[in-house]
């Protein structure tokens, strides 16, 4: 299991919806498929093609129901792997959040892997803090 667990001076909602739409865009890399936020309202099931060690397989992807401003989960199952992400969110304040990464599955925990995990959940979790307040002060 990989864990990371960080502040976000954002609002849940502001969170909630950014990650919605990181997985909307998720889907139609994978699929080809434009799907919208409704779509997602009571779980999302997909199937795509990957490349896997030099040869295309099947995977299915599983956005389960979110809760709102709550939780996302999503599980991937590649030929006998199956990975789960899970995003908790925590109100803090109206602009503060904790959010917690978990991701479960086939991945080795080892500490190569904790830190790339780290740092890219933690690059993500910045990305989306900067876009959402530049989105909000350009509507300002």
């Amino acid at each position: 299991m990989l864990k990371f667990v960080k502040k976000i001076n954002i609002s849940a909602a502001d969170f909630y919806h950014a990650i919605l739409l990181s997985l909307i865009q998720d889907v139609k890399q994978a699929t080809g498929k434009t799907i919208s936020v409704a779509d997602l309202e009571y779980g999302y099931k997909c199937q795509s093609r990957v490349k896997r060690r030099g040869r295309m397989v099947e995977s299915r992807i599983n956005i389960g129901r979110p809760v709102l401003n709550k939780e996302i989960v999503t599980t991937i199952t590649v030929q006998q792997s199956t990975y789960q992400m899970k995003y908790t969110i925590e109100e803090l304040s109206e602009n503060s959040i904790r959010v917690t990464h978990v991701q479960t599955g086939s991945v080795s925990d080892n500490f190569l892997n904790r830190i790339l995990f780290k740092s890219k959940t933690n690059r993500h979790f910045k990305e989306i803090e900067k876009c959402v307040k530049k989105a909000k002060k350009e509507t300002e």
